[in-house]
């Protein structure tokens, strides 16, 4: 079977299947449910797949669609493990612990942010505390998200637009609009004001499957950003740390570092 079969037409064929392939490694599957329903007008849910031992000291945790529509990617690769029958190899000390379709609403309806209009990933801050300030979104947030959209608006905006990064720079652009805002729930990079639906599955996931482990591995699946069909390890972490180091030391083409410019 090609890599590309593995890839869903939609959220439900992505789920059919990796439950399925789950079944055939011999899984457990445990299935979390988010109150929100698909385009087919069917309930969507995320769905956990286990392997290894309960109490294994080391943790593999690999989590798709946090960005819904991203979840593509994540599915076909889960998929194609369990498939692969590559799960058989294990190590008696380590399991692995599969999410399918974290923001399965996004994913259903092929949208990044969840049935809240929050971006997920930046949805994970302390929520008792005060959130972090976008002054520089609050001054664009009406040039992205103009009252009228024609094309007289959209021109307005892309002058705009251009002049800011005229004046300072793309990349100062890029950080404003992409770095996460909580002050306009209808706005872009929305990290909202409280934990959503799939924050909560989350939580909920790593306290079922995840708590009391020594050592966990937690890989996100995105899509988006590169070349094609190419493959980026992004690691939150710096070239010559001893954290950096020992991650990069895991994987045969090493960790690109955003912070260090290296992606």
């Amino acid at each position: 079977m090609s890599h590309l079969a593995y890839f869903p037409e939609d959220y439900r064929a992505g789920r059919t299947a990796f439950r399925a392939a789950a079944e055939k490694a011999g899984a457990r599957l445990v299935t979390y449910e988010a109150n929100s329903i698909g385009p087919d007008g069917m309930p969507v849910t995320t769905d956990v797949a286990l392997l290894g031992r309960d109490d294994a000291p080391h943790v593999l945790l690999c989590n798709s669609a946090t960005h819904g529509v991203e979840g593509f990617c994540g599915s076909a690769v889960f998929t194609g493990f369990l498939d692969s029958g590559e799960a058989a190899e294990l190590p008696d000390n380590v399991r692995l612990v599969l999410i399918h379709a974290l923001n399965c609403h996004g994913f259903a309806w092929l949208r990044r942010v969840t049935e809240e209009n929050v971006d997920l990933n930046r949805n994970f801050v302390d929520h008792t505390k005060a959130h972090p300030k976008n002054t520089e979104y609050s001054t664009l947030h009406p040039v992205v998200l103009p009252d009228t959209w024609d094309e007289k608006s959209i021109s307005s905006s892309t002058d705009k637009l251009e002049r800011y990064v005229t004046k300072h720079s793309q990349y100062k652009l890029q950080s404003v609009l992409t770095g996460g805002q909580y002050d306009h729930p209808d706005g872009i990079f929305f990290g909202g004001r409280g934990p959503t639906g799939a924050h909560e599955r989350f939580m909920e996931i790593i306290e079922n499957h995840i708590v009391g482990a020594q050592h966990v591995l937690f890989l996100d699946w995105h899509t988006g950003l590169g070349p094609y069909g190419a493959a980026e390890l992004l690691g939150m972490t710096r070239p010559g740390s001893p954290h950096g180091d020992r991650v990069s030391k895991w994987f045969i083409n090493g960790l690109a570092a955003p912070a260090e410019g290296q992606s």
